[in-house]
This record gives structure tokens, C-alpha cells and sequence, in this order.
């Protein structure tokens, strides 16, 4: 905190997950498949905050500052034999700005339980998918990028001032 109404915060957030599912279709065994996943996520921001009621045990906060996120997901689509027909492989970056309208209930004077919504503005992204068939393969590669606004986003958790 640099006063009572005004401080700055780094938000680091994580997620990932792995995924293995298999599909049958009974007596049509060439229409069984594999599914194989993974993904990786990270997220940070460092807002400015402003306290709208300092004074008060529940403080309503404005945030304020640059936005980063990178994710990383790979799939593997098998047929009935095992063998690796489609992968896909996705990298995409997000920077900007965010937004956030929170609210924040400190336990101590320095530890906080911190719940907002915020908003998030420009993204690219990058995919490659292989597709290998027994009759063809095809490669196709993708870049995009623009302006893309995320509101509906909400995260909870605890701050520690230092």
C-alpha cells in the first residue's frame, strides 16, 4: 500500500490439466477413437488499486493496469488402431489491459480474501494441426490477433501486502 486509498498488487494464476478419454460405438469398431489432452495456463497482472471506502472492514476497490496470459494445450485424436490421426497444438498469448471491480475483506492488516470481476482486452494466438490419415496429411497453421474484450471473468482468492 502506498496510502490508505491506494496500493499496487501482482495477480500470478495457474491452470492446467490432462485428459485421456476413449469413445466406443458398439459392433462399428472403426468408429472407436482415443482422445489425449494436456493444457498449461498462466496469468498475471499488476494493478494499480484505488479503495472507494478505505475506512471500512469490506473495502470496494478499483484495479487498474497491464495484463499478460499464455496458454499451451495439445490433443491426439487416435483411431480404432492406435494410430495418431489428428494432433493439434495451440499457443496463445494474451497482453493488455485489465480492469477489475472488487471487493476485499482483510483478516490482518497486511492478508486479505479478495473477490472482483474483471476485464481483459488484446490477444494472438497461434495454432498447428496435423492432420494424418492413411490417404493423406495435411498441415494447417494458423495466426490471428486483434482486440477482444473478456468481462464475464471473476476470480477469488487472498492478497498479502507487503
Amino acid at each position: 500500500h502506498f496510502n490508505k486509498r491506494n496500493g499496487a498488487r501482482l495477480s500470478i494464476a495457474t491452470d492446467g490439466g490432462f485428459s485421456r478419454r476413449s469413445s466406443s460405438h458398439g459392433y462399428e469398431f472403426w468408429n472407436n477413437t482415443a482422445d489425449f489432452g494436456e493444457g498449461l495456463s498462466i496469468e498475471s497482472d499488476l494493478h494499480y488499486v484505488h479503495y472507494l471506502n478505505a475506512d471500512s472492514k469490506i473495502k470496494v476497490y478499483l484495479g487498474i493496469g497491464p495484463y499478460f496470459n499464455l496458454e499451451h494445450s495439445y490433443r491426439d485424436l487416435a483411431d480404432y488402431q492406435g494410430y495418431i490421426t489428428t494432433s493439434a497444438k495451440r499457443d496463445d498469448y494474451k497482453i493488455g489491459l485489465s480492469a477489475a471491480l472488487g471487493l476485499e475483506y482483510f483478516i490482518l492488516d497486511n492478508i486479505s480474501l479478495v473477490g472482483e470481476y474483471y476485464c481483459t482486452g488484446y490477444y494472438s494466438q497461434s495454432v498447428d494441426t496435423n492432420i494424418d490419415y492413411s490417404y493423406y496429411i495435411s498441415e494447417i497453421r494458423s495466426l490471428s490477433h486483434g482486440w477482444a474484450y473478456d468481462i464475464s471473468r471473476m476470480r477469488m482468492g487472498f492478497s498479502v501486502y507487503f
